[in-house]
């Protein structure tokens, strides 16, 4: 299920959903309006929360969507060894 239908269901806006579960209002938001993505941990935090019904698989972009700057692989920053 994704994010925005569980809010739905439990008739429950973003930011107050947010607030109540010690996220920031702007990254849920933004992530429902398709402008961010999340961390894992703020990924695993929201599978926990809803008692899985928003599974981590809802929360990615799908694995043929190019990149768009909008989910984890563009938020990796590439770190070379050590020398």
């Amino acid at each position: 299920m994704k994010l925005d239908a569980y809010l739905e269901s439990i008739r429950e806006a973003p930011s107050v959903w947010a607030v109540k579960h010690g996220f920031s209002i702007p990254s849920i938001t933004r992530f429902i309006q398709g402008k961010r993505g999340l961390s894992a941990r703020t990924i695993q935090r929201i599978e926990k929360i809803t008692g899985g019904l928003v599974k981590m698989d809802d929360l990615l972009p799908p694995l043929d969507e190019p990149n768009n700057g909008n989910h984890l692989a563009s938020q990796t920053k590439y770190m070379p060894d050590p020398k």
